[in-house]
């Protein structure tokens, strides 16, 4: 639904945050929606999708759970993972 929207919306070279600012608070709102149900999803690949999205698009609403993974996720390459995300969001 998201990448839908946003590709639709991005077609034309429109510049979806001067021009339709309504969408664009929309989209984002779908997206931390997305993302939130996806740091818990139980598939590994689903919850490094959702934390490379956080680290992306700064979603710093979700510092404190990726603060959480860092420290007490059972893999180290999970905890390495979600220190790499709060770097993005420190920068």
């Amino acid at each position: 639904m998201f990448s839908e929207e946003v590709a639709g919306s991005c077609h034309g070279g429109s510049n979806i945050q001067r021009n339709e600012p309504d969408v664009y608070k929309r989209q984002l709102q779908d997206l931390v929606e997305v993302v939130r149900a996806a740091l818990h999803d139980p598939y590994l690949p689903v919850r490094e999708t959702a934390w490379d999205l956080v680290g992306t698009f700064n979603l710093v609403q979700f510092q404190p759970e990726i603060q959480n993974e860092a420290q007490s996720a059972p893999m180290m390459h999970d905890r390495d993972a979600a220190k790499q995300v709060l770097q993005q969001l420190h920068h």
